[in-house]
């Protein structure tokens, strides 16, 4: 059995053991490549919007959340990262919804 780099699973569950390890400029980049690997990839998309939030980039991270959102609709977390990351700034009518 050989790995496929370009594969966007092998791609994000990499990126999740390095994230796991605190190594977030890994974990960004493979969370990235498995985004472009393939458009569908929401877990990545709600893993990257976390490192996002965390560094600051808030526009970045709500988008991501709601490509997220858009690509799989019963995603549990990342409607919950998206009300927190509306709670968290305050904007309440935004994170009821």
């Amino acid at each position: 059995m050989s790995l496929e780099p370009s594969n966007p699973g092998y791609l994000y569950n990499l990126g999740w053991v390095y994230d796991e390890m605190s190594q977030d400029d890994l974990a960004v980049r493979l969370y990235r490549q498995a985004i472009s690997a393939s458009e569908l990839s929401f877990e990545a998309m709600n893993n990257l919007a976390l490192i996002y939030s965390e560094r600051g980039q808030e526009a970045a991270a709500r988008s991501l959340l709601e490509q997220a959102i858009a690509i799989d609709p019963s995603s549990e977390a990342a409607y919950f990262n998206l009300g927190r990351y509306y709670s968290d700034r305050k904007e309440w009518k935004a994170a009821l919804e």
